[in-house]
């Protein structure tokens, strides 16, 4: 799986999930970064289905995603087991790192017809000019937008393709774990059981340091003061996808080696 950033950062990089700011500089940007949102769409389960970062109301796909059909779950609909408790621990390190979290089920089945309509949305154009280029250079400003969306869209790519991934026993359907927290431990009638669970425990830390870099780039993109530090986040966060991209592409193709074996 390719995931790159484009010239703005002076070449194809690999997009990877590092630390975040300090608080100093979460703080920094703080004020102008608190529309962005994690969209987070579910199937009928309750199982994650589709990811979307947006970084505030002008981003287009909010209101697409609304015509489709999907509505926000409340937080007490979360709670009662609306979504099943991987994908709610999943995505906790958002909230936990300042990026809310918002639930979002079709009133249907997640169908495929519904699965393509998702996808034309993903991959409709975004608005996400900083707030704060009014103040700043043009030239400086449009920079940082093109890094920022690139890496924003990758960023999406890393978790939609990561959820795609079929964990399930027996490699039955497609698209996703329904049987969620099931497959971090053993289960003694799946001879792939150890595997499954490294995949699935590989998976969970992806999808937590994915995030971590998404909430760090829509920080910068909001805070002039910390976009000369953009190129190095950008070349760190790839040394870090590196390394967690290929543990978890390990631990799959340790699990597609057993599945193939029995």
């Amino acid at each position: 799986m390719a995931l790159t950033l484009g010239a703005a950062c002076g070449g194809d990089l690999a997009v990877a999930p590092t630390a975040v700011p300090s608080p100093a500089e979460r703080e920094a940007g703080a004020a102008t970064a608190s529309g962005a949102e994690l969209l987070v769409l579910v199937d009928e389960t309750g199982a994650a289905r589709r990811v979307l970062i947006v970084r505030d109301e002008r981003d287009p796909r909010r209101r697409q995603v609304e015509r489709l059909g999907f509505r926000t779950l409340t937080r007490e609909a979360v709670a009662a087991g609306q979504v099943d408790a991987t994908t709610r621990a999943s995505f906790a390190s958002g909230e936990a790192k300042g990026l809310p979290v918002r639930y979002q089920r079709a009133d249907g089945g997640w169908t495929p017809a519904l699965d393509a309509q998702v996808g034309d949305v993903m991959a409709a154009p975004r608005s996400t000019t900083p707030r704060a280029a009014t103040t700043t250079g043009a030239s400086n400003a449009s920079t940082v937008r093109a890094t920022v969306d690139s890496a924003l869209a990758s960023l999406e790519a890393t978790i939609n393709q990561v959820l795609s991934d079929d964990l399930r026993e027996g490699g039955v359907g497609s698209g996703h774990d329904t049987s969620g927290a099931a497959y971090l431990s053993p289960d003694s009638g799946d001879p792939c059981a150890d595997e499954r669970s490294d995949a699935n425990w590989e998976r969970f830390k992806l999808i937590g340091k994915t995030i971590g870099i998404m909430v760090g780039y829509v920080l910068m993109a909001e805070a002039p003061a910390l976009w000369p530090k953009l190129p190095h986040y950008t070349l760190t966060a790839a040394a870090t996808m590196g390394e967690q991209y290929g543990d978890y592409s390990r631990a799959m193709r340790e699990l597609r080696q057993c599945e193939a074996a029995h």
